[in-house]
């Protein structure tokens, strides 16, 4: 089988200031996600950050030939929201809160 390859640019480009993520870029990159077994995250956040980050991003590494790959590991590499123990997981005041309680059901008389 003859694999192809669409020509890219010999030099890199920057992302454009007023670029955004497309939808089906997002959808792909929830595809890649899934095939690597990582679990589901809000894509659509991670296409803001990725947007900003390599809009206001300087010098030589700013330049890439393939942006859509650049997205795609983005996708792979991207964990989600941080800002918090995230959803279902307990936060570690909580996780704290339930060693005590399992503590204090212990009989430590027998």
């Amino acid at each position: 089988m003859e694999r192809v390859t669409a020509p890219l640019p010999k030099r890199g480009t920057r992302w454009p200031s007023e670029a955004v993520v497309s939808e089906e870029w997002i959808t792909e990159g929830a595809g890649y996600r899934e095939l690597a077994g990582h679990p589901h995250i809000d894509l659509r956040a991670e296409a803001l950050k990725f947007a900003n980050y390599w809009a206001s991003k300087s010098g030589g590494a700013a330049t890439k030939i393939d942006w859509k790959r650049t997205w795609l590991n983005w996708c792979l590499q991207a964990k989600g929201q941080t800002n918090g123990p995230g959803f279902g997981r307990k936060s570690q005041l909580e996780q704290l809160a339930d060693i005590v309680a399992e503590a204090r059901t212990i009989d430590y008389d027998n």
